[in-house]
């Protein structure tokens, strides 16, 4: 398998994201992606685990049946925030054993990440192609982010079957645990402890309890705490074979960094001596308290009157000092009395606390749904869940993933033919409630955009006010209809010349003649409409002119009339009253007669000759 250019979150998450706590009741379905195999086996196919990447991709891991004769193929991908496929890969190594008698068993059941560097592992089982009956190998593949990837292969003495069911990692360790079926005791747990190129530098961490295939031992899931380098393993071990109340007890195990010694063991035997496995495991990063997830029967056997109800439990890191559990607390749920159900993963929120996915009954149509739900890290209390859609068969989930705001799950949904499909869904919240969750909501703070940004971008309406075609945003005049820019006059005023003459009329003082872009009544001109023109060439414009036909190079008053013009005067009066403009020195335009002007000069000389003669007496 070539390394992906991208990286993964734990299925089990050792890291909480930095995001807000998870409210189920806020998410939303972003999206479901189906894969269907070839069935050519058992028709049944599953994603068995998923993380999400430090780019919000969603690696999803599983199995996909096979052509006929081939079995399953291990199928990985990944999934882009948008539902697109970042990648996608199946192996299959096609028939094995002596001349290819046999088919293959190849998949993938756990994937995880260091959020410290983005290296990322998984792990699962892979065919033999040697061999004289069906064998399968245990394998782990890495994936460091900065140099080539590795894989490690083990079968554990001549084993058939193999398989591993988790892996953990941290910056230079890998750890994975799983199963090994042998002539000896039928059923072991297997550990192994890599360093960062997938070396195993010591032996198998092993334990079994029942040598019983009927019941064989297993381990399902590996946590690992990185703070102090312990391991938790979580799975099964059988106590007897009776047929159809085969007893298998929920099995805890704590290891030191060596996986050399146990520090404790915690054992759940159900209150019916039935079927109680261990699923899950999540450990909290800060205390290293371990997490456990799975169910227990509380039916009367394990065929027809099978009861699983879910159960989780907290136990505290350090045990009880004596080689016991210290366990916090524990709790079941089941929807209602007799509803078959069980926990199948586990992870934590940022808040520290757990979700855990599962099955549940769904209560109308009495089929198995999705099921995830909150409980308190604290004791347990249960605070909300999300529910999947009733479809056409039953459906389980086996892989939960949680980073920021995202939360992964992963499993199978039997399809109308009964067959089961591999299915991942993502769920996210939708912060601006506009019904489309962040991660597919191309605007996911604007309540009014969804499926794109539109014309004007995320959080700017594409509305057209003055409905002229262009969106308010693109232009400067969005109250105006016939305006996108301001122009030279502006927003609400037309960049109009009436006249023609050259200036816009919001600049044009007098915007209906042709002549004038001033109106100069206020300086002497004739004003907006009225030319400036001087017809008798007398200086005076016409409009001002009294006289408007005076003789060419005669004298003219202000008004444009000769001085002595009988129709005007200095005080200008043009009246007919104003007797020819006959007026006193005063300038008093009394109508009245007055000497002639040679009248005037003879009494003038009179007066002069009498002064002198009295002046000679």
């Amino acid at each position: 398998m070539h390394r992906p250019a991208s990286t993964l979150l734990t299925a089990v998450l050792l890291f909480p994201s930095v995001a807000s706590a998870a409210d189920l009741a806020d998410y939303l379905e972003a999206w479901t992606v189906t894969r269907t195999g070839q069935n050519g086996s058992d028709r049944e196919d599953s994603a068995n685990g998923v993380a999400i990447t430090s780019a919000n991709g969603v690696i999803a891991v599983g199995q996909l049946d096979g052509a006929t004769g081939f079995g399953h193929d291990a199928l990985a991908l990944e999934i882009a925030p948008d539902q697109s496929i970042t990648w996608e890969e199946t192996f299959d190594s096609g028939r094995v054993g002596v001349d290819g008698r046999q088919a293959s068993e190849d998949r993938w059941n756990a994937v995880a990440i260091d959020a410290a560097n983005d290296d990322w592992v998984l792990c699962g089982t892979r065919g033999l192609v040697t061999g004289t009956d069906p064998l399968a190998i245990y394998q782990v593949e890495g994936h460091p982010a900065a140099t080539s990837e590795w894989a490690t292969a083990y079968r554990y003495s001549s084993s058939q079957i193999q398989e591993c069911r988790g892996v953990s990692i941290d910056t230079s360790t890998t750890w994975s645990a799983g199963w090994s079926q042998n002539p000896t005791d039928q059923g072991r747990w297997i550990a192994l402890k890599m360093d960062g190129s997938g070396t195993v530098n010591q032996s198998p961490t092993n334990y079994d309890y029942l040598q019983n295939p009927q019941v064989p031992d297993q381990a399902h899931a590996i946590a690992l705490h990185a703070a102090s380098g312990e391991v938790t393993i979580v799975g099964e071990r059988g106590v007897s074979a009776a047929p159809n109340r085969e007893n298998a007890d929920w099995h805890v195990r704590q290891y030191n960094p060596g996986g050399n010694t146990r520090l404790w063991e915690a054992t759940y035997a159900g209150s019916a001596n039935l079927i109680d496995r261990a699923t899950a495991v999540v450990v909290d990063p800060i205390t290293g308290d371990a997490f456990v997830v799975g169910y227990t029967n509380k039916g009367t056997d394990n065929a027809g009157n099978v009861d699983y109800d879910w159960r989780i439990a907290r136990y505290g890191r350090a045990g009880d000092g004596s080689g016991g559990p210290d366990e916090r607390w524990a709790t079941t749920w089941e929807s209602a009395a007799g509803a078959s159900e069980g926990a199948t993963a586990v992870t934590l929120d940022d808040s520290g606390d757990l979700l855990v996915a599962g099955w549940a009954i769904d209560a109308t149509s009495g089929k198995e749904i999705w099921r995830v739900a909150k409980f308190a890290a604290y004791d347990g209390y249960p605070s909300g869940e999300w529910l999947g859609p009733v479809g056409a068969g039953d459906a389980r989930p086996n892989a939960i993933a949680f980073r920021g705001d995202l939360l992964a799950v992963g499993g199978y949904v039997q399809n109308a033919q009964g067959d089961g499909d591999f299915v991942v869904t993502l769920l996210d919240v939708d912060d601006d409630s506009d019904g489309t969750p962040n991660s597919v909501d191309a605007c996911p703070t604007d309540g009014d955009k969804a499926a794109d940004e539109g014309i004007c971008g995320c959080g700017v309406s594409d509305d057209d006010t003055d409905g002229d075609g262009v969106e308010d945003c693109n232009e400067d005049c969005d109250g105006d209809p016939d305006k996108t820019e301001p122009g030279v006059c502006g927003c609400d005023r037309p960049d109009e010349d009436s006249d023609g003459d050259g200036t816009l009329d919001c600049n044009d003082a007098c915007p209906d003649d042709p002549d004038k872009t001033v109106n100069d009544i206020t300086t002497g001109g004739c004003g907006c409409g009225a030319p400036n023109t001087d017809t008798d060439g007398d200086g005076v414009l016409g409009c001002h002119d009294a006289c408007a036909n005076t003789p060419p190079g005669e004298a003219v008053n202000e008004f444009g009339c000769p001085p002595e013009d009988p129709t005007t005067d200095d005080t200008g009066d043009t009246s007919a009253t104003d007797d020819g403009g006959n007026t006193d020195k005063k300038g008093c335009g009394c109508d009245t007669s007055a000497p002639a002007s040679g009248g005037l000069l003879l009494l003038g000389l009179a007066a002069l000759a009498l002064r002198r003669r009295r002046a000679g007496r």
